[in-house]
């Protein structure tokens, strides 16, 4: 499909189709599984949480570099890496009131986020925090078989 830009030709986003992603199985989400599960077993919901967060926080010091410093440039460049690194689809807008929305519609984690939706919300909403330098996002799941989730930020005046 094409996205709507600022002047020049539209960019074109390209994404696997349901018979791609079949094709090239990620056997991550296996891995991030069991280890989510051995956590939450041995240091219980709050401690993994915790682990999660900072694991989030950790990745997003490292990639700071990579996603510019003007706000809107930040935010194109968080959507880009995060599809790049992790596969994720989803749209990012503004909300009327000027806070930012991410509305994801392929999740790098569906086994995890279906066990434990608060460990995939607690990563990436601190993923994004990190990364756009907004917030402090809020973590929904959709479940509308359309969409996976949603991170909301509120506009600044009210964060």
């Amino acid at each position: 499909g094409t996205s709507r830009t600022r002047g020049g030709r539209p960019a074109f986003l390209y994404r696997l189709s349901d018979l791609g992603r079949r094709a090239y199985p990620k056997r991550h989400d296996l891995l991030v599984r069991e280890l989510v599960a051995t956590l939450m077993a041995r240091e219980g919901e709050e401690r993994t949480l915790e682990i999660v967060t900072e694991a989030a926080q950790q990745l997003a010091r490292k990639v700071e570099g990579e996603v510019g410093s003007d706000s809107a440039e930040r935010i194109a460049a968080t959507a880009a890496w995060l599809e790049e690194e992790f596969a994720w689809e989803a749209d990012v807008e503004r909300t009327p009131g000027g806070g930012l929305r991410f509305v994801v519609h392929r999740c790098p984690f569906e086994e995890v986020s279906a066990v434990h939706p608060s460990v995939c919300g607690a990563f990436f909403r601190a993923l994004l925090e990190g990364m756009t330098h907004e917030g402090p996002f809020g973590h929904r799941a959709l479940g509308d078989g359309v969409c996976c989730c949603a991170l909301e930020a509120p506009p600044e005046e009210s964060a």
